[in-house]
């Protein structure tokens, strides 16, 4: 069971998503909840499997306990080699919740073998006693992990191709590649693709952003964690995003990707929907129809993916593109409940361009 509680830790330890009801619902569990649930299996193994009751509640202790922690390690590793994104996240669901159930059955079952071993056929009883007792703890704790965690971008959205989704063809988008090694425009069909610049972008919070000029337009500018930023290109844009901390007068900077939340600018001068992203994953991304009042929310931040909405823009008639966890860049339509996957990179804005 203890492999659960890795599950629930797992984003706050690789996203950082303190302070939601899914990191307290993970502490909790690993501190407190371990011992709640070996009293219950080792009573649930009395009962059903007439062991000594007190001698089972102590081992079914130290099994969660131990299958905890190494469940915490195999997720460590896991986090730093599985590619989970928007169009697989709900496979991984399903084979990680499998795989944490397995994982614990085979933890606990030597445990578990020890409070048969003056009976005959012990291996036999003690992988019967496993499989029932997991069973019923996964059922208990499948309800608390999914009041904690918000996954409405896995369940309320049709993930569809990025070509599906009509978009108006006088905008560009730009953004880092994955590795930071250059600045890339293409189309918002992903035609046209073009690399701007050689660049050395390699800090998660390194962005490219635009910045007024005095010749009415807008120049592309990166933005580096370590080092100065530079311009790209001048006068590159008619329409750009502009940051709304800047835009109302409170900084005259733009903030670093992880600070980068708040009221998505828009690109529309009448739009019909208002967006917002929050600082945790939990929050995610909201928008409301200011004409019909609808509204919607994708966020996703589970046991196995927690992934914050940073660096939106609004394009109008209820599209956003937006930066997704790490490396995902989204697409989506409020009005149909659609979203897509673009393309793989960082740091992205979307402007109306400026002809060549």
């Amino acid at each position: 069971m203890g492999f659960a509680i890795a599950l629930g830790l797992l984003p706050v330890t690789a996203y950082a998503n303190a302070g939601t009801p899914l990191m307290w619902a993970g502490m909790i569990h690993l501190f407190i909840g371990n011992a709640i649930i070996g009293i219950a299996e080792g009573l649930l193994l009395g009962y059903f499997f007439k062991t000594k009751k007190g001698l089972s509640i102590a081992v079914m202790i130290l099994a969660n306990y131990v299958s905890a922690w190494l469940g915490i390690l195999a997720l460590m590793h896991l986090d730093g080699t599985a590619d989970i994104t928007l169009e697989n996240v709900f496979t991984w669901h399903l084979v990680l919740v499998g795989a944490a159930y397995l994982f614990t059955v085979i933890i606990e079952l030597p445990f578990i073998r020890v409070l048969f071993r003056k009976q005959a056929t012990a291996w036999r009883k003690a992988i019967i006693a496993s499989f029932v007792i997991n069973t019923i703890s996964y059922l208990a704790l499948f309800g608390w992990y999914a009041a904690a965690s918000p996954t409405t971008a896995m369940t309320d959205f049709e993930v569809v191709p990025a070509e599906a989704v009509t978009v108006r063809a006088d905008l560009a988008l730009y953004y880092i590649e994955p590795d930071g090694s250059s600045i890339i425009k293409q189309r918002m069909d992903g035609g046209n693709r073009e690399t701007i610049k050689e660049v050395n972008a390699t800090h998660r919070n390194d962005r490219v952003f635009a910045k007024a000029n005095d010749a009415g337009g807008y120049d592309l500018h990166l933005y580096l964690e370590d080092e100065a930023n530079q311009i790209i290109l001048e006068d590159f844009a008619h329409v750009a995003p502009i940051e709304w901390r800047v835009a109302e007068g409170h900084s005259e900077e733009p903030s670093e990707t992880h600070f980068n939340f708040g009221t998505v600018p828009r690109l529309d001068i009448n739009p019909t929907w208002e967006f917002d992203t929050g600082f945790w994953a939990a929050s995610g991304l909201t928008g409301e129809n200011e004409t019909t009042g609808e509204s919607i929310t994708f966020a996703m931040e589970s046991p196995l993916a927690g992934w914050t909405i940073r660096n939106a823009t609004s394009l109008g008639n209820g599209l956003v593109v937006f930066q997704c966890g790490k490396d995902q860049i989204c697409l989506l339509d409020a009005e149909t409940k659609q979203v897509a996957l673009m393309v793989r990179g960082k740091g992205p804005i979307v402007v109306v361009p400026k002809s060549e």
